[in-house]
């Protein structure tokens, strides 16, 4: 029997068994045995369990016990024990003790240890493994939160600790309605619900107002359930991040995105977004809508002469303006630049557009005052009508822009609905935008002239510069086709430089051939006039074409004279002191004051053609006419008339004291070598 015991006990590949007689000397010793304390069974056979595998400190323990069972039968309990090996290492074991009796009387003691190594190293891994978890749980900044189904808190972190104002072992056991209100636990219990009812993670948002008020926000809470091996819900797992600064980066974007950061207003996106829903609607096509496409007159002079924060501030004061003004339930949106825009909702014609641009106009004409200075603006606006115009939200839009560049061309400060021409004359507008952009660079441009005559004494004593487009394609493109286009698209501030550095170099021609022609007339714009880089850009040619400046007369406008006095008095005087002269085109079109009038560093004014034109006829432009030239005699000021065709136009000028004149009667606009013959016949 005790044969088929320790074989047996051999064949335990895990489990130690050693046998020791009543000396305590080992008689039994399995392969496991060897493994676990290191000594083979032929070192191990004979010696005494204290002295082989018992630390010092138990030895004395250990034998008394020993013969404490043998003597007295008191049993050695099974306990987990700190042994060592061969090499005195520690070795972990559970050891179980059996006593034998044997035939002969004597009685034999086995033990059998399990080493505990490998579960000790887990018990470590585990016990290591929880203070980590425990660790990232409570420095998580997340509020986490453990509840078995019926909402009784089992665990949570000290962020949790944090929201409740309670410990942890005070939270436990309980649920939100022993520490907030009834209302507000109550929505989170029908949260858990919602999430252990559907078996899955459930993402809500909630705003979360920490105990003692420190902390306050929009929180995201996954709550997920928790399941047990067989798939019964047993708990739920809660989650809570605080997204308060993203929640606030995502409006920032959003106003980004959809919101003007200058002025407040929605932008494009927004406004065709709420434009392309309108006109979706179902009974839409029942109703009229009208787009009005608003643009500012001269805000790039302002922009650029007073610098860009006032333009800012101007723009801002606008968009307060229009605000007060649109009727509730319509959008106002900036475009971006100087360009704005209503959608106006439900109007019962489309007439009724025109009072909301009628009021536009009269609203925007009052001072804008920044900085205790008073600025003044008129807008041009363009308009559009739904569904009359187009049913596309895109069309619509396009046709108002077309619409406003319309008005502008009518004079500027009015307003203009959209027409299929203006659709046509739109694409021609763009195609010579594009052709503009490359016209300098391929040198398409010419500059044809044209001569100034004193009729008294038949003679020409000055020429005015006009430009003139050579297209590879369309031919000769008259001035009046692109002028106003390069104005409106800022081109005219290059071409404007060629044709002043131009100019310069055939005067200094026509004087190195001995040509008469004591001074050349420059036609300036409104925008060159308001380029920072204005006298910069004529210094540099005057140097380059080696023109002296008393050779050249600048044109200004009245437009632009009146636009802003002051500023253009500042302006003009400095042309002067540059040497040149200066000139006012087109004068009796405008509304010129007297009292600017005289402080202007002026040295002529020119009568415009469409008061020569009937002078013959018309008893009115006759009298303007001589009261033009009254008060440029009355200012020491010459004038010229310019558009004079016939004799007895310039008989008239002449009677009236104007003999300075310019025209078909004389000349038409010629190139450069055509008008050098002109001269040299002349000169005859």
């Amino acid at each position: 029997m005790k044969h088929i015991f320790q074989e047996v006990l051999a064949k335990a590949e895990s489990i130690s068994v050693q046998g020791y007689n009543e000396k305590h000397e080992v008689i039994y010793w399995n392969d496991a045995s060897e493994v676990i304390y290191g000594y083979t069974k032929d070192e191990a056979l004979g010696n005494k369990l204290e002295e082989l595998i018992i630390p010092k400190e138990m030895r004395s323990f250990v034998h008394n016990a020993i013969e404490a069972w043998i003597n007295e039968d008191i049993e050695i309990p099974s306990s987990e024990l700190v042994l060592i090996d061969k090499y005195n290492n520690n070795v972990n074991v559970f050891s179980q003790h059996v006593m034998l009796d044997m035939d002969d009387g004597t009685k034999e003691m086995y033990c059998l240890d399990i080493n505990l190594a490998d579960i000790k190293k887990l018990q470590t891994e585990l016990q290591t493994e929880k203070i980590f978890l425990n660790t990232i749980f409570d420095v998580i900044p997340d509020l986490i939160w453990l509840k078995d189904k019926d909402g009784i808190y089992l665990k949570c972190n000290k962020k949790f600790e944090e929201f409740f104002g309670a410990k942890e072992l005070d939270i436990v056991g309980k649920t939100d309605f022993d520490f907030v209100d009834k209302d507000l636990a109550q929505f989170f219990r029908d949260n858990d619900l919602i999430s252990l009812e559907a078996g899955r993670s459930i993402k809500n948002e909630e705003y979360l107002v920490f105990a003692d008020g420190s902390n306050k926000g929009t929180y995201e809470t996954i709550k997920t359930p928790l399941k047990s091996n067989t798939g019964e819900v047993t708990g739920i797992l809660g989650i809570a991040r605080d997204i308060t600064n993203r929640k606030t980066r995502e409006k920032e974007l959003e106003t980004l995105a959809n919101y003007d950061t200058l002025t407040g207003l929605t932008n494009r996106t927004i406004f065709m977004d709420r434009l392309t829903q309108l006109l979706n609607k179902r009974d839409s096509h029942k109703l009229n809508h009208a787009v009005l496409f608003i643009d500012l007159d001269s805000f790039k002079e302002i922009n650029d002469t007073m610098g860009h924060n006032t333009g800012d501030e101007l723009l801002k004061l606008v968009s307060s303006r229009l605000n007060d003004i649109i009727r509730q339930g319509d959008t106002l949106a900036r475009l971006g630049g100087d360009e704005f825009i209503i959608l106006a909702e439900n109007i019962l014609q489309p007439l009724e557009a025109s009072s909301v641009a009628k009021q536009i106009l009269k609203t925007l004409k009052d001072p804008f005052i920044i900085n205790d200075k008073h600025f003044y603006i008129t807008s041009s606006i363009g308009i559009s009508i739904f569904p009359d115009d187009s049913t596309s939200a895109q069309k619509l839009l396009q046709y108002a822009d077309s619409a406003m560049y319309k008005a502008k061309e009518n004079g500027k400060d009015t307003y203009e609905f959209y027409t299929k021409n203006l659709s046509k004359e739109a694409m021609k507008r763009v195609s010579i935008l594009n052709d503009l952009r490359v016209a300098i660079k391929n040198n398409e441009f010419e500059l044809y002239y044209q001569a100034q005559t004193d009729a008294k004494i038949l003679k020409t004593v000055g020429v005015e510069a006009l430009i003139r487009w050579n297209h590879p394609i369309k031919g000769l493109i008259s001035p009046f086709e692109f002028i106003q286009i390069a104005e409106s698209s800022g081109k005219i501030i290059e071409i404007g430089k060629w044709v002043i550095e131009q100019a310069m170099r055939d005067i200094v021609s026509f004087r190195k051939q001995n040509h008469d022609v004591k001074k050349v007339s420059i036609n300036l714009s409104v925008k060159q006039l308001n380029d920072v880089n204005l006298l910069d850009n004529i210094k540099k040619s005057l140097k380059t074409t080696k023109c002296e400046a008393k050779w050249v007369e600048f044109e200004v406008t009245e437009t632009y004279i009146m636009d802003d006095p002051e500023s253009s008095i500042i302006m003009l005087n400095e042309l002067v002191n540059l040497g040149f002269t200066l000139s006012i085109d087109d004068f009796g079109t405008g509304y010129s004051s007297l009292t600017y009038l005289k402080k202007l560093p002026v040295k002529k004014l020119k009568i415009d053609k469409s008061f020569v034109d009937d002078i013959a006829k018309n008893n009115d432009d006759e009298a303007i006419v001589d009261a033009v030239i009254l008060i440029a005699k009355s200012m020491n000021l010459e004038v010229i008339a310019e558009g004079v065709e016939t004799q007895e136009q310039q008989n008239i000028l002449l009677a009236h004291g104007c003999s300075l004149t310019q025209g078909y009667l004389y000349s038409r606009p010629i190139p450069k070598k055509e008008f050098e013959d002109y001269i040299s016949l002349k000169s005859l």
